[in-house]
């Protein structure tokens, strides 16, 4: 599989130069996804899923400048709590994103730095109590089972990001096979094995991976949902990290081998 990497912060935190630079380095696919305000939650997860496409599929490398997870952080903050991606959701996008070489990197200068850029440039936030509430939220919630780090580009003037990432790519997940349409980590001490796909449908795409379905009420959404409930009880065995999936008619030994 290809690299994914994932950019996250607040505005003002270099996440974008970040992004770009990375992506011109390693002659990744960069795609910025903003508010994608004329797309409905119905929609979302395929959205989503289709810009990690390429790195899914193994042909090229993918930056995202912001994912899935600034769903919840502006929801709350700018939507009056409506958060148009659920949970389930969520962890579904977080399954389809262990199956690459994923890391997600946290942008987090000072408060104080973020607030300087805020005051001087435009921004998608329009007021600075709300820009605080965002970076509180960043830095302060756990927003993905997915290998991640943080990034202050305040610390390093002299050195740039290049270097910095050349130095973590050990903390990135392992990556899938490309013969096999697995998802989830490949190092997961639980393997959940299903029987085939459904048909298809409105909620997925073309391109299919298994106990992955933006449908309420499919099968898939339903023990997503229970393994969402137990998590949030406190049972951190079934956090996303602990498992692999893929289906009977699929190449299982395979994976088992590896």
């Amino acid at each position: 599989m290809s690299r994914l990497t994932i950019f996250e912060g607040p505005d003002g935190s270099g996440k974008t130069t970040a992004a770009k630079t990375y992506a011109g380095h390693c002659d990744a696919r960069y795609v910025h996804l903003g508010t994608l305000s004329g797309v409905t939650e119905n929609a979302l997860g395929r959205i989503y899923l289709e810009s990690m496409l390429p790195a899914l599929l193994g042909y090229q490398d993918v930056v995202l400048d912001r994912s899935w997870m600034s769903e919840w952080v502006y929801g709350a903050s700018m939507r009056d709590g409506n958060v148009r991606l659920n949970d389930v959701d969520g962890r579904m996008l977080d399954r389809l994103a262990w199956r690459c070489e994923t890391l997600v990197v946290f942008c987090e200068p000072p408060l104080k730095k973020t607030e300087q850029v805020f005051r001087t440039t435009k921004q998608y936030v329009d007021n600075l109590s709300t820009h605080r509430a965002i970076y509180r939220t960043y830095r302060d919630e756990r927003l993905t089972s997915l290998p991640n780090i943080t990034w202050d580009y305040t610390q390093h003037p002299d050195d740039p990001f290049l270097t910095f990432m050349s130095e973590v790519r050990i903390l990135r997940s392992e990556p899938h096979p490309t013969n096999v349409q697995s998802v989830g980590n490949l190092e997961a001490p639980f393997l959940v094995v299903g029987e085939s796909f459904a048909k298809h449908n409105d909620f997925g795409s073309f391109y299919r991976y298994p106990f992955v379905s933006f449908k309420p009420g499919s099968s898939a959404y339903w023990l997503t949902e229970q393994l969402d409930k137990y998590q949030a009880a406190g049972h951190h065995n079934f956090d996303e990290a602990n498992f692999l999936w893929i289906n009977a008619d699929d190449h299982v030994e395979e994976l088992i081998d590896r």
